[in-house]
């Protein structure tokens, strides 16, 4: 049987030329030496160029925090496998064994130049949807929950890939979003720090009356001490009302959905019903401390005891006055109270 003949430079063109387009045939040893360190440059260039588009690749499902593998890493490997091979014959049968059609050469090849393409709009789809993922919208807020929800779902990996035209596309709709957010924001965030600092003077009169509560919990006479909870409750509603000492900056939202200096979403909303209930049980509480010291106070007075300080606090407990009764309980006061339930 006669061997095959061996597989020549200008038959492996069919597929050597894909990876350096600038090869051509050969009449002698010499162009074949040139030939090879020809296919050898172009295979570094088309390595140097896998490198670039592994990077796109990687970087584009880390900017959209995308959970699947990517297919098209498949694309990269094989072409990796073709440009390892030494020598036009070696690239040859590689090239042939992964690409049974030349087409599938010009695909993977097409991938790469198209992620290489993609480069500057990795990092803008990237910001895009670190944006809109810090976004935190509230009730009445539908409109903007869809426009951002459309947004999103354009920002996957696949879409972006088989679509890469349409990233100005994105980028207008991300606008649109942000051209009907900033104005609602400026707004909110003027709104919420401007009852926050009158939930918080509100506050601090609960304090004071807090203060109060702990005083009068010391007199075993006035009974058990009530609402052990309240300090610990108005201590987290003050934690969450949010302070913002620098305002907002709103050259900000260019890079960030929140003032920098409070972080304030547009769906955070001041705790104005924990307030409400916190007052009103403390008001309980005290109240019925307040009944409780009015009793003996009533006791003292069939017993003909009476003076100038006894006088005053019996008017501040008939008034029912539970903001007098917390501001004037001072320690004099204390003791006398204690002095009169003994």
């Amino acid at each position: 049987l006669q061997a095959p003949a061996p597989l020549s430079w200008n038959d492996a063109l069919c597929y050597t030329r894909l990876f350096c387009p600038g090869l051509s045939e050969i009449a002698s040893d010499q162009d074949l030496s040139l030939g090879e360190r020809q296919l050898g440059q172009g295979l570094e260039a088309v390595a140097t160029d896998l490198e670039r588009a592994a990077e796109v690749l990687t970087d584009l499902y880390s900017a959209t925090s995308a959970q699947d593998e990517p297919t098209q890493g498949e694309a990269l490997d094989r072409l990796l496998r073709t440009y390892e091979a030494v020598g036009f014959a070696e690239v040859y049968e590689v090239a042939r064994s992964v690409y049974p059609q030349v087409a599938g050469i010009l695909e993977d090849l097409q991938l790469v130049s198209q992620l290489i393409q993609l480069r500057p709009a990795v990092s803008e789809v990237g910001h895009i949807k670190s944006y809109l993922d810090q976004v935190a919208l509230g009730e009445g807020e539908a409109r903007l929950s869809f426009d951002r929800e459309v947004v999103l779902r354009q920002l996957s990996p696949g879409n972006v890939l088989a679509h890469p035209e349409a990233v100005p596309v994105l980028r207008n709709g991300f606008d649109r979003f942000r051209h009907e957010y900033d104005p609602r924001y400026v707004a909110h965030h003027v709104s919420y720090h401007v009852e926050a600092r009158s939930l918080e003077t509100s506050m601090e009169g609960c304090q004071v009356k807090l203060g109060a509560l702990g005083h009068l919990d010391t007199i075993a006479e006035l009974g058990e001490p009530l609402g052990p909870d309240l300090p610990r409750r108005l201590d987290a509603l003050l934690n969450d009302i949010l302070s913002c000492a620098d305002g907002l900056d709103e050259a900000v939202l260019q890079l960030q959905p929140v003032c920098a200096s409070c972080g304030l979403s547009l769906g955070q909303r001041l705790p104005v019903a924990d307030a409400k209930k916190l007052v009103q049980d403390l008001e309980v509480v005290l109240g019925e401390k307040n009944r409780r010291l009015s009793r003996i106070l009533a006791q003292r007075i069939l017993k003909g005891r009476m003076d100038r300080r006894t006088d005053t606090l019996l008017k501040v407990v008939q008034a029912s006055d539970l903001t007098a009764l917390a501001n004037t309980l001072d320690s004099d006061l204390l003791d006398l109270i204690r002095s009169l339930v003994r």
